[in-house]
This record gives structure tokens, sequence and C-alpha cells, in this order.
């Protein structure tokens, strides 16, 4: 019997025994990780669309909600009494499942658009289309491939270096600019009444954060109440910073199609993979959250990717734009039924409501990953940060 074919595809395919362990990773490297995961709702593909096609102010609503958005995630988690309970509602772990596929979605589609150029980025990239599809797909299924054996961890320690490639690239447009042609042509302040909009990208954008999974899975698998909130204060503040110089590499890109495309596509490059390998984590998570493997997890990751040639002729602004006017509607929802929850007397304690929701699987079992000692016998966390 041959058994070297079986040990190369064990090897190949094997999930790490510590993927979805974090632990022992520093407030401030998970702050990264949190700072690099976000970056998909401000890459600098999407800065630079909606300063350009919604106007500047539009632009400093958006982005001022953007800075706020990581520390309001941790203050929540830590202040508002119930909300770590929302990991367990069936409808908010479907919202993740939602945000982690636009993840992987979205992302590819920044990527293709700096390579290829396409709706609301360049008209021209530094290859063709056809050419284009099939290295995204490609660095798709590399994704999918590497967080399949990596899970949360592989994500973690990989987002320090995503990072520092989105500052490179970000900066790297603003030498470029200032070697050519210098700044280009000022944003225009307002395109048309962009009210709706603005409201829309704000509620979308601080209830984000709160209904992302990927920021859940991170401050889940971190010990400790303070070390939690210490996690996210560090993301807004690094987040601040990559935010502000996009803004400024903002001014230089637009009119330029030439070397300042270069680090552009690197940028791009390095937040595409950085949020899409945190989407895949996510949806690695998530089939474990309805007991599932996490290799379901990483063929919906696939699957993904095989459907993003269809879904990225939208648009890079258009598709975003989609996922934060749903999302915030479903916070909101669960942010009502929490404080009914506590309001209304005998709710809480109603052992009759609580059986028909883990019955009827609305409430699922909470789930320590890599920590079977905090579990009891039905697969309920024993002790709450």
């Amino acid at each position: 019997m041959n058994t070297s074919g079986n040990d190369f595809f064990d090897t190949l395919l094997r999930r790490r025994d510590d993927a979805d362990s974090i632990g022992d990773s520093p407030a401030w490297r998970v702050g990264i990780s949190m700072a690099a995961t976000w970056s998909w709702g401000a890459a600098v593909a999407v800065a630079i669309a909606v300063m350009y096609t919604k106007g500047f102010v539009p632009y400093l609503a958006w982005a001022s909600a953007n800075m706020v958005a990581i520390p309001v995630f941790g203050a929540a988690y830590t202040f508002i009494p119930g909300l770590k309970k929302w990991k367990n509602l069936l409808p908010m772990v479907a919202l993740w499942g939602f945000i982690g596929f636009f993840a992987v979605v979205l992302n590819l589609t920044a990527l293709k658009s700096a390579l290829a150029g396409g709706p609301d980025i360049v008209e021209k990239g530094i290859i063709s289309d056809s050419q284009a599809t099939f290295v995204v797909i490609g660095i798709g299924l590399l994704i999918a491939w590497f967080i399949h054996k990596r899970g949360l961890r592989g994500s973690v320690t990989t987002d320090v270096y995503q990072l520092s490639l989105q500052f490179l690239g970000a900066l790297g447009i603003i030498v470029a600019g200032l070697a050519t042609t210098g700044a280009s042509s000022p944003p225009p302040m307002n395109v048309g009444d962009q009210s709706a909009w603005m409201v829309t990208a704000v509620l979308g954008l601080l209830s984000g954060t709160t209904a992302s999974g990927m920021q859940w899975q991170r401050i889940e698998a971190v010990d400790g109440r303070m070390k939690k909130l210490r996690s996210t204060l560090w993301g807004g503040a690094i987040f601040t910073v990559f935010l502000l110089v996009v803004t400024i590499a903002g001014y230089f890109f637009w009119d330029g199609v030439g070397l300042e495309l270069i680090p552009f596509t690197i940028a791009v490059l390095a937040v595409a993979t950085s949020t899409s390998d945190s989407g895949s984590a996510l949806l690695q998570y998530i089939g474990q959250r309805v007991s599932l493997p996490a290799s379901a997890g990483s063929l919906v990751t696939v699957g993904a990717v095989l459907s993003f040639p269809f879904i990225q002729q939208f648009g890079v602004t258009a598709i975003w734009t989609f996922y934060a006017s749903t999302r915030w509607k479903i916070v909101a929802g669960l942010l009502v039924l929490t404080v009914l929850y506590k309001a209304v007397p005998g709710l809480e304690t109603n052992e009759k409501l609580h059986k028909l929701g883990h019955r009827t699987r609305f409430v699922l079992p909470d789930i320590v990953l890599g920590d079977p000692e905090r579990m009891d016998d039905e697969g309920t966390q024993l002790a709450d940060d």
C-alpha cells in the first residue's frame, strides 16, 4: 500500500493544533490585527473612491466613523450588559457569515480593480482583465489553503506584515506623486446631495465592528477583560494613523497613472489579503459555532473566491454600500432585543424561554475554542470576563 501519497496530502491539508489560539499574543499585536482586518472598510481603493465619487465632506464623515469604530466596539463589549451573549444568537452568526463572505468578495474585487482597472478606482491597470481575474482567483485560493491550515493564529501572525505593506504602499503613493506630477486636483467637497449616504455610512461603520465576526473572533480569543479593551484601543489608534496617511495619498493618486500605480497595487494587495484571510478564518469559526468542522468554512471561502468574478462588476463602492446598509439594521434590532431582554421582568431568568431558544437553535451553545477546560457538560462557558 502506498502511504507516501497519503502522508503528502495529510501534511498539505492537516490543520494545526494551535490554529484557533492567540491567547499568548500581546494586546498591541491583536490591535494590529484588528486594524489590518478593519482596513477592508477603509482600504486605499475604497478611500480614494469615496473621496472623489462622493466628495471630501462625506469622506470626512466616513473616515471619522472608521477611526473610532474599533474602540467603540471594545467599549460596547466591555460595558454593555448582555452584549457578550450576541455571539450565541443565530441571527448574529448568520450576519457574520454574510460579512465573512463579503470580506472575501469585496477585497478580491478591489485587488482586481487595482491590477486591471475597473469601476471606482482606475481606468487602466498594469495587466489585462482576464489575467487579473486568474491572478486574483489564484491568490484567493492560496488564502483559503493557508487559513485552512493555520486558522485565526495564522491570520493574526501575518497581519503585522500586511499592515506594514499597507503603510508602505500609501507612503509610496505620496512619494511617487511628489516625484512626478505632484498633487492631483483637489476632490470636490460634495458630489450632489450625499446626506443619505453619509447617514448610512456612519451607522454602518459604527455598527460594523460590533457586527463583524472577525473582530468578535479576535476579542473572544484574548484573555482578560482589560486586555480585550486595550487591544481595541491599540486597533483604533493604529487605524487612525493609517487612515490619515491614506487621506494624504488620495491627493497624489487620482490624476496619475504612472509610478504611483505600483505602491497603490502593493497597498491594495496587502489590504485584500489581510481582510480576506480574516474573513476565511471567520467562516471556519462560524462552521464550528454551528457544529461543523473548520473545513466547512474553508469550502465557503473557496465558493466566495470562485463567485467574485460575477459580483465584482458592480464596483467596490456599490458592494461596500450594500453590506454596510444591511448590517446596521440587524445590529440595531439585536440591540433592541437586548434592552428588552434586560428590561422586561422575568425574561432573563425564564428557564422555559432559555430552553426554547436552545431547542430551536435560535440560541447556540457557547464555544471556547482551544480551551475545553472552560466548558461545562453542556458546552457553556464557565467564567465570563
